[in-house]
């Protein structure tokens, strides 16, 4: 009796890895899952023809199993300092700067963990802001995350605990370390490009060479991620094939031998890793790469499949929690989708060609990959974005159309600034300008893209689970070589009424409590009754606001109820905002105290995150703040809810669940449980309304 061997075995047991994991971390049945690996292992003994698949099913079930337990083993000394505070010293790895304070990740160590080194993210409120590559000492208080989905949370970014403390620069200054040295080459790549190039060529170079978009616009951030390309400022594997892509070409110009080109390669591939920081789609990207590396050294033919599932086995072994993070997820299921779709879509391509009996040119065939591999990323990515943005990009293969092909030009022309800078010598005016018109193409592509009409629509859940069902009808019909054309073509049908259904009510479900219309100054997040509140973004151009006045007026919003600012609005923009638009209240964040200077009436309450309480429609009066790009109401009993300033979607965060304010009766509060629980309307004298019906 033949012995069944399922193909791409690597690929599959990573796939039963995830599938543990997801189980144990979510589902929390540990000891069951366990148990039925153990029963799939001896079943496989015995029966032959499952024993491979018994095999690799039980094998994935225990690493993943394995892999979570040596987590929670090894994180439990660190997890005992909650609440603690205790000594820190460590390396600056990256800072963040919030209003009023800063946010520092660091790499070090206590006394109280006996030499060991953990990632720590520090809060500090000191007016001295420290750089990477900076070693520093303090005292940490270390805080327990606040329930089960904050403490996930904070694992997926590979963080065990946070604190807060005042930090002070060591006497060491700069680390003679290894990564201190690498943090201080990237601190020194960093400033030879904001020397050697005008803005914004140096901002989006920054980003595309060294994954740092601090210099780039908050409008042009904003406009990328409405027409679908921001991630083209990540680096992922598309920048990693131009490095290998230009590695490769430099080999054969020298014709160097094969050992060489291995060894070098994988040199630089970790060089680059190390510079940017081995986030998880960094990381298999440099897996993939260096895979595809070592397939050309021994004369094989690259397996993406098996490389792909390589990199994720080895970033959940080292932390299963990396399952929950968007970084991972992004990631590797674009990467997935790319894979298995883009072939189908390039033949489908193709066949219509050859069938009009046509010679298709050069250019027709280099847009046709472009727009095929970005709607081959598309089908699966989209569901994921519908969770966790709440909208999608419609426009992101024609947007990428316009703007992957000037990635390559800034990434190497800001690589030959870099390591001139580097070098103390004066970049050539013909760079510098190359640089700055394509940096100048990809704004303003960007920006016409998303300035269109339908560049996004916001979508549901119930998006995701239509979609995947469209892509899987879509890939068996491609991919269907045991089926005929007649029953492909009845795979593609039942998906579609599935889809457009879905679609539908996802447009319902979103009109009544997410995402009512967005700019890229600010955002209506709701309306009723031609009243509505406003978030306004992170701008200090006052001229901008025009069109989030045009927006209003096509809204039919007649009356702003509440003006949200977010920090980092200029006291300019802020006081033109509020002439223009004439709230009755607003919220200002911490530092815009002040009100002398936005010539508001004096029947128009303002308030600061300290002194704030919000009261939702018929609900409760609670303290609120401007935290980030939410606005956080504490609700008691240790709930919070958050308005998400981008997209409007009101979530409870204990546990993450989306609350459907249109089936809410008014007085009502959804409850951890998921039930309706009863409110006491709390009459005040500093109330705003925040339609959320």
């Amino acid at each position: 009796m033949t012995e069944y061997r399922p193909a791409r075995p690597l690929f599959w047991w990573t796939v039963g890895i995830l599938l543990s994991l997801a189980a144990l971390i979510l589902l929390e049945r540990g000891g069951l899952l366990l148990l039925g690996a153990v029963a799939l292992c001896a079943a496989g003994l015995f029966l032959p023809r499952t024993r491979t698949v018994a095999l690799l099913a039980g094998t994935a079930v225990l690493a993943g199993g394995a892999a979570l337990a040596f987590w929670e083993l090894s994180a439990a000394p660190v997890w005992a300092l909650a609440g603690q505070e205790h000594p820190f010293q460590g390396l600056v790895l990256s800072v963040e700067e919030l209003d009023g304070a800063a946010r520092y990740q660091l790499y070090g160590e206590t006394p109280a963990l006996e030499g060991r080194r953990i990632l720590l993210p520090v809060v500090s409120f000191q007016e001295e802001l420290l750089q990477p590559g900076q070693e520093v000492e303090g005292v940490v208080a270390f805080s327990r995350p606040v329930d089960r989905e904050g403490r996930h949370w904070l694992h997926s970014q590979d963080f065990l605990l946070e604190g807060e403390g005042v930090l002070t620069p060591s006497v060491n200054g700069l680390s003679s370390t290894a990564r201190g040295r690498v943090l201080g080459l990237r601190v020194a790549m960093l400033q030879a490009l904001d020397r050697a190039l005008p803005a914004p060529a140096a901002g989006l170079a920054r980003a595309l060479l060294l994954s740092d978009d601090s210099a780039v616009e908050p409008e042009l951030l904003a406009a990328m991620r409405r027409c679908g390309t921001a991630h083209l400022l990540v680096v992922s594997g598309y920048h990693v094939s131009l490095l290998l892509g230009g590695l490769t070409a430099v080999f054969r110009r020298l014709r160097s031998p094969m050992w060489v080109q291995l060894l070098w390669g994988g040199v630089v591939l970790l060089g680059f890793g190390a510079l940017v920081g081995f986030t998880p789609s960094v990381v298999r990207a440099l897996v993939m790469g260096g895979a595809c590396l070592l397939a050309q050294a021994v004369g094989r033919e690259q397996d993406s499949l098996t490389a792909l599932a390589l990199a994720a086995a080895l970033l959940l072994l080292g932390n299963p929690y990396r399952l929950l993070s968007w970084s991972f997820l992004l990631s590797f299921v674009s990467t997935l989708s790319v894979l298995l779709f883009t072939q189908p879509i390039l033949g489908w391509m193709t066949a219509r060609a050859r069938a009009a009996r046509r010679p298709i040119p050069v250019l027709v065939q280099g847009v046709a990959g472009t727009v095929g591999v970005s709607v081959a990323a598309a089908v699966l990515t989209f569901p994921v974005q519908a969770v966790m943005f709440g909208w999608l990009p419609l426009l992101s293969p024609l947007a990428n159309l316009l703007v992957a092909p000037l990635v390559p030009v800034l990434f190497f022309g800001g690589a030959a600034a870099a390591f001139l800078g580097l070098a103390g010598t004066a970049v050539p005016g013909w760079l510098s300008g190359i640089c700055q018109l394509a940096a100048w193409l990809m704004d303003g592509s960007s920006r016409l893209m998303a300035s269109l009409r339908g560049a996004s629509l916001p979508v549901n859940d119930w998006w995701m689970v239509g979609w995947l069902f469209g892509a899987a009808a879509v890939l068996l019909a491609a991919r269907a070589a045991r089926f005929s054309a007649r029953q492909a073509r009845w795979l593609v049908l039942l998906a579609v009424p599935l889809l457009v259904g879905s679609g539908l009510s996802g447009l319902d479900h979103n009109r009544s409590i997410a995402l009512v219309a967005q700019s890229d100054c600010g955002n209506l997040v709701a309306s009723r009754g031609g009243k509505g509140a406003v978030v306004l973004d992170r701008m200090e151009d006052p001229d901008r606001l025009e069109e989030l006045v045009l927006l209003l007026d096509r809204q039919n919003v007649r009356q702003v109820e509440l003006l949200v600012c977010l920090p980092g609005a200029g006291a300019e923009y802020i006081a033109e905002a509020c002439r223009l638009l004439e709230p009755q209240a607003v919220l200002l964040p911490r530092g815009r105290e002040n009100r002398d200077g936005l010539r508001l009436p004096d029947s128009v309450w303002t308030g600061t995150p300290e002194e704030s309480r919000v009261q939702l429609l018929g609900g409760l009066v609670c303290p609120a703040q401007v935290e980030e790009e939410y606005l956080v109401l504490e609700i008691g009993g240790g709930k919070v809810l958050k308005l998400f300033a981008g997209y409007g979607i009101i979530k409870d965060k204990s546990p993450l669940r989306e609350v459907n304010a249109a089936a809410t009766p008014v007085g009502s509060l959804v409850a951890m449980d998921g039930s309706l629980r009863p409110v006491t309307l709390v009459d005040g004298s500093q109330r705003i309304w925040i339609p959320v019906e």
